[in-house]
């Protein structure tokens, strides 16, 4: 039998800075007003496998999969400062490597800047690295992403998969099964935006989207 064992981290997600207080007061409105950062959406879900027995839990190749949603401002930058050491079954990796920090997949629920904004930097850091990377989202979120940077699509890196997704039929990512759901952003929402809801192996669920990240 094949049992999943997750960790669900958020990447730089700010609160409202309008509610942090003055920066006299508050250690994070200083935080925020020092570093210049600005509110992003995004979360890293990692699984790892483990194959049971009767006998023993033997780990899966020791292979962590990484599965990004969004990949708005900082979040590279957040993604790169990962340590998985406390986490009793992952800190048998050398979570210092890079290569380990970079996903394997991200879903992308919309085409705002907030949640594609650093698409670009993160197709470059994984192309320096010679690693896969599945990029899912629905059709009308890739076209709106090739209108925003054509650049991104003018080498041909066969490493670098655009696959378009339909709502309300579910793909595997890896062992985790995703469905997309059409979901409603406000007056501005682009055509095409999605929540997902992620299911691992043992049917725990993970309902992920802007709705439950901003």
């Amino acid at each position: 039998m094949l049992e999943s064992q997750a960790i669900v981290r958020i990447n730089g997600v700010l609160t409202d800075i309008s509610k942090l207080g003055d920066v006299e007061k508050s250690e994070r409105a200083a935080e925020v007003k020092r570093t210049g950062m600005t509110a992003n959406t995004s979360c890293s879900i990692f699984v790892k496998d483990k194959t049971t027995t009767s006998s023993s839990i033997t780990p899966n190749n020791n292979k962590v999969f990484h599965l990004l949603v969004d990949i708005g401002e900082g979040v590279v930058k957040s993604i790169e400062k990962i340590d998985l050491s406390p986490y009793r079954d992952f800190n048998d990796l050398t979570t210092k490597s890079t290569a380990i920090h970079l996903p394997d997949s991200i879903l992308i629920t919309h085409s705002h800047d907030d949640h594609i904004k650093e698409l670009p930097l993160l197709i470059s850091k994984t192309n320096q690295q010679s690693r896969d990377l599945n990029i899912f989202c629905t059709k009308e979120c890739h076209d709106q992403i090739v209108s925003k940077f054509p650049d991104i699509f003018k080498t041909n890196n066969n490493k670098i998969s655009f696959n378009v997704i339909q709502p309300n039929q579910s793909f595997e990512v890896g062992s985790i099964s995703v469905i997309p759901i059409l979901a409603y952003h406000g007056d501005n929402s682009p055509p095409g935006s999605v929540i997902y809801i992620l299911k691992l192996q043992d049917r725990r669920k993970i309902i992920i989207g802007w709705d439950f990240l901003s």
